[in-house]
């Protein structure tokens, strides 16, 4: 069952390698910073193609905030279609999908790259089984669980003084890690 607040994105873009000696660094560039909006996409170049693989992972969406992430991939996808000239984009190719998961909802998203090379986005909600976050810890409960952790680690060693001499095994372990002087060395 999907967690709440995540997306999973799939598919890829595909399309002619923009022109000029730093396409291939730009688009590298834009693939690793996520097309500038944590979008989990890598880059594979083949001859004069490229394509921007999805890696198909669940994902949080709290990464994209204010924007909602369908808009967030929908800029993204424009960015890397400003590198490409009116004919290039009419030869881009998008089977990129999302599946974002809200309480009680499943977001699904279709990004489409339509004439004149431009984005069309289309999603559609659908009743989804969710399951809700964990609610994050207050500072008293984490307080709370600290104290209770130190003081069972307190009676964990008070209880085992009994079985265990510390005095002469850190005395020893002190002694293999300082060395012997040669004060202490008698023959």
């Amino acid at each position: 069952m999907p967690l709440e607040d995540t997306f999973i994105l799939e598919g890829l873009l595909q399309g002619p390698l923009p022109r000029g000696s730093d396409a291939a660094a730009e688009l590298q560039s834009l693939a690793e910073q996520g097309a500038g909006k944590n979008i989990p996409l890598s880059l594979q170049i083949d001859g004069g193609q490229f394509s921007l693989l999805a890696d198909e992972k669940e994902h949080d969406t709290r990464a994209f905030q204010p924007l909602t992430m369908s808009v967030a991939i929908q800029q993204s996808l424009e960015a890397v279609l400003r590198l490409l000239t009116p004919p290039e984009r009419m030869q881009v190719f998008s089977t990129l999908r999302s599946r974002e998961f809200r309480a009680g909802c499943e977001l699904q998203t279709l990004y489409q790259i339509v004439p004149p090379g431009l984005v069309s986005v289309q999603t559609r909600e659908i009743a989804a089984s969710v399951q809700a976050r964990a609610k994050p810890w207050s500072r008293r409960e984490r307080l709370v669980f600290g104290a209770g952790a130190a003081g069972i680690l307190g009676l964990v060693i008070a209880v085992s003084t009994f079985f265990v001499d510390y005095r002469s095994l850190f005395g020893r372990t002190l002694t293999n890690i300082r060395g012997t002087s040669l004060e202490e060395l008698k023959v």
